[in-house]
């Protein structure tokens, strides 16, 4: 059987500490504790959103969705 995806391998809060762990190392002494806070807040939305579309699985044959809006002529 194939290999578990990475995302199953690795939980949602251990990436955002491992992120977040990069950027403080990065640019932590650059940020004042609440600009770090704010950081690990936009990491954590980041991840979620990252997990959610990765979850989504498609097909080679699946293709982008077209959104339709009707043209209404002006009177």
């Amino acid at each position: 059987m194939s290999e578990p995806a990475r995302e199953e391998r690795v939980s949602p809060e251990a990436e955002i500490e491992l992120l977040w762990d990069l950027v403080r190392r990065r640019y932590g002494a650059r940020l004042t504790e609440s600009q770090g806070e704010g950081v690990r807040k936009a990491i954590q939305g980041i991840v979620e959103g990252a997990r959610a579309l990765r979850a989504v699985r498609l097909s080679n044959a699946d293709e982008p969705f077209q959104p339709f809006a009707p043209f209404r002529a002006d009177s």
